[in-house]
């Protein structure tokens, strides 16, 4: 079994980036008024174990029942108005949901549950932890290794500006990394919350396969790479798919 224990609290987060609670709370009961459940705070932030100039700081509105759930242009602009306050954040993120969509979706439920905290409104999903088997995680959480390879092999090819390519690499690392995860549930119950976890278990597990994982993670952590590392990249995650998988 693994244990999703939840470690996101208010006393985890960072002095300097509170007061983007309440300007995000505001924001958000000024646009969605009296149609709000809860307001939560969730991810690295939220645990206290984000990377400088790498983490997003994610909000999540929760709206009642089945409220229109699409995020209007207001939105969007205060995103980027909030990622000026903190500019050692990578953006600042207000995302939108409501009842009926975390309920029809379980793996989303799930994070929700162990991985945020409420800071306004009802606090209906919060859990202390949660225990599940390895296999059941992977089903719920876990990228199609053959998918995310094919998705950004064909996003790669098909940019030539240098400009573009390092809008991706950041995404290419994090979800690569995720993806190479899989066995590591279903058989050895290991999982870890950041990618920086998920890069350790990965070198523990497959020593072999160390400089591989260690370029996913340079790609996450510095978003720095040209187009033919990328592509080298993943050809070596597709030659070593017999063992990930």
């Amino acid at each position: 079994m693994i244990r999703l224990e939840n470690r996101t609290a208010i006393t985890n987060v960072e002095h300097e980036y509170r007061p983007l609670i309440e300007k995000a709370v505001e924001i958000y009961r000024t646009v969605f008024k009296d149609y709000i459940l809860e307001i939560r705070l969730q991810g690295s932030v939220a645990r206290g174990d984000e990377i400088k100039n790498v983490s997003d700081m994610d909000f999540l509105c929760i709206l009642k029942g089945e409220i229109d759930r699409s995020i209007p242009l207001s939105i969007i602009e205060a995103e980027k108005e909030l990622t000026k306050i903190c500019p050692d954040l990578e953006k600042v993120d207000l995302g939108v949901t409501n009842e009926k969509h975390i309920d029809e979706n379980l793996d989303y439920k799930l994070l929700i549950q162990t991985d945020s905290f409420c800071v306004s409104g009802e606090d209906r999903y919060s859990l202390k932890y949660v225990e599940i088997p390895g296999i059941e995680l992977a089903k719920l959480w876990c990228l199609g290794l053959d998918n995310t390879l094919s998705s950004y092999r064909g996003k790669v090819m098909s940019l030539e500006d240098n400009q573009q390519i390092r809008r991706y690499v950041r995404f290419i690392g994090k979800d690569l990394l995720k993806a190479c995860r899989p066995k590591l549930m279903r058989e050895n119950e290991i999982f870890s919350r950041t990618i920086t976890g998920t890069h350790e278990d990965l070198c523990e597990v497959y020593p072999d396969l160390k400089t591989l994982f260690d370029s996913l993670l340079s790609f996450y952590l510095h978003g720095v790479a040209s187009k033919d590392e990328i592509l080298e990249t993943l050809s070596a995650i597709e030659g070593a798919k017999t063992i990930l998988m």
